[in-house]
């Protein structure tokens, strides 16, 4: 699995480093990677995926807050099934938060509230986009 420092997994992701710093010290990206004082933080490709929704969501106006939760519900579904293709939330009627799924959103969900809307990321082509640029990354640049 390829992976990266805080640097080049903000500029793949869409975000800008000094802003997700004050989001994880603010606790509005709980799920950033561990890091010790004094040495960087490093991202896998699942954490890079993660933080590029959570950069879509906050350019959509989703407060950082809410991104933050719903990228960390994605990182944790992708953690649980490696091979999930997509992740979807779905808003019903009686609540007023998106409920996360681990599964495609082409799928039935017997027993719940009709959906008044669906927001769904696509896992893959996100892993294979991530992939793409930390691969052509490397080859200029070498290991950090």
């Amino acid at each position: 699995m390829l992976k990266a420092r805080t640097k080049l997994a903000c500029k793949i992701a869409g975000v800008d480093p000094a802003r997700f710093n004050e989001m994880v010290h603010f606790g509005k990206y709980p799920c950033a990677p561990e890091t010790n004082p004094g040495s960087a933080r490093v991202f896998t490709e699942d954490d890079i995926i993660a933080l590029s929704i959570f950069a879509e969501l906050t350019e959509l106006t989703i407060s950082a807050e809410k991104a933050g939760w719903m990228a960390c519900q994605v990182l944790g579904c992708i953690r649980e099934k490696p091979e999930v293709t997509h992740v979807s939330f779905m808003r019903g009627k009686s609540y007023g938060t998106f409920l996360p799924f681990c599964i495609d959103p082409t799928k039935r969900y017997g027993g719940l509230p009709a959906p008044m809307s669906w927001m769904t990321f696509d896992i893959a082509a996100r892993r294979a986009h991530v992939i793409e640029l930390l691969e052509e990354e490397a080859s200029i640049l070498g290991s950090e």
